[in-house]
């Protein structure tokens, strides 16, 4: 199975932390891009996952609230819901 480059993903809450941290963990690709339109949420959650790379290789997490960060993307996951 082939390495995918780039993954966003749209929603730094609970279900797209946990993604995030098991694409870095799987290592299914080499950058992933953590959306959040609070971006201290997303840098949050990345700084959380980054523990974690100096285990891993080639592997780049990003944190954002530009959706120009999430072009290129090989594949978007959006686990973004509402606010109740």
């Amino acid at each position: 199975m082939s390495k995918t480059s780039k993954v966003g993903i749209i929603g730094a809450g609970n279900v797209g932390a946990d993604v995030a941290n098991a694409l870095v963990l799987l290592g299914r690709c080499v950058r992933v891009v953590l959306f959040d339109r609070t971006l201290s949420k997303a840098e949050g959650e990345v700084w959380d996952i980054e523990d974690s790379i100096p285990l891993l290789k080639e592997m780049e997490i990003i944190p954002s609230n530009q959706y120009e960060d999430l072009a290129d993307s090989d594949i978007i996951i959006v686990t973004a819901g509402g606010v109740a």
